[in-house]
């Protein structure tokens, strides 16, 4: 055994935590975020279930990167993975994990929409700018590892339902294809469910802020129909007021509208 694989293995030992993310050059947002979710986040709920945190730009060993990256991943008891940014190594990454179907915890961004891929896999909004939801983000996180470890034998990855599937079919029972047709369906549906379930969470990730305010002034018009009209008029009768002559005869008319066009908009507007 050389030298490298010693070291790796001594992390290991310490049942370590390895944490794929989006990581960026020094001084970037995206490794401010990443710096802030790791140390107040990710490493406060790891430690206290007994897991040392290892990202990849703090292995310390010689060699090459991506190798001890990639030996990370398989050999970690357990590997978070963060989606933020939707970054192509986290995801190459990630189905690397998947593939051998071991621990994973998937976490992103609040605001983000999980791509439907990876929406039937559980995954954990985290916000670092709001102490409430990340202290919410960390009790997830320990959540998710106490079941994890409770329930070893029940995780399940897009690329492991795929196996499954396969060996289904291929299996030659005269009951393969049903179970095959019906864990394909249930794959499909699970990640609708989670795909459905980010929106739910996160409506301003599909709709942008000033459509949803929109779309409230439309409600509160139909609540009170008649309002946009009655405030029309009355916009109207108030122009013609100033520009008339206040000792012309049709003036007291002209007071007699505006009350009872005020009389109506307080009424439906509830004031």
């Amino acid at each position: 055994m050389n030298k490298n694989n010693k070291s790796i293995e001594d992390n290991i030992n310490k049942k370590e935590c390895f944490i794929i993310s989006p990581i960026g050059k020094p001084d970037s947002d995206t490794r401010k975020r990443s710096d802030t979710v790791l140390k107040h986040i990710i490493t406060p709920a790891v430690s206290k279930k007994g897991y040392s945190p290892v990202r990849a730009d703090n292995i310390n060993d010689q060699g090459l990167i991506t190798h001890q990256i990639i030996q990370h991943i398989i050999d970690a008891p357990l590997v978070i993975a963060d989606l933020t940014e939707h970054n192509p190594n986290v995801f190459y990454e990630l189905a690397v994990r998947h593939a051998i179907r071991k621990p994973i915890i998937q976490v992103i961004q609040k605001e983000e929409q999980i791509p439907f891929d990876v929406g039937g896999i559980r995954t954990i909004y985290i916000n670092h700018q709001d102490l409430d939801e990340a202290e919410q983000a960390r009790n997830d996180i320990i959540k998710q590892i106490e079941s994890l470890e409770s329930n070893p034998e029940k995780i399940d990855t897009p690329i492991s339902a795929a196996v499954d599937f396969k060996s289904i079919l291929e299996s030659g029972s005269a009951d393969s294809q049903p179970l095959g047709d019906i864990l394909s369906a249930m794959t499909d549906l699970r990640a609708s469910i989670g795909t459905l379930e980010s929106r739910i969470k996160n409506p301003e990730a599909i709709l942008p802020p000033e459509y949803l305010l929109m779309l409230l002034d439309r409600t509160q018009k139909r609540r009170h129909p008649i309002l946009p009209r009655e405030l029309a008029r009355l916009e109207d009768l108030i122009e013609r007021f100033e520009q008339c002559d206040k000792n012309a005869p049709d003036t007291k008319e002209l007071k007699a509208e505006l009350r009872h066009i005020m009389h109506r908009i307080m009424k439906y507007a509830d004031f």
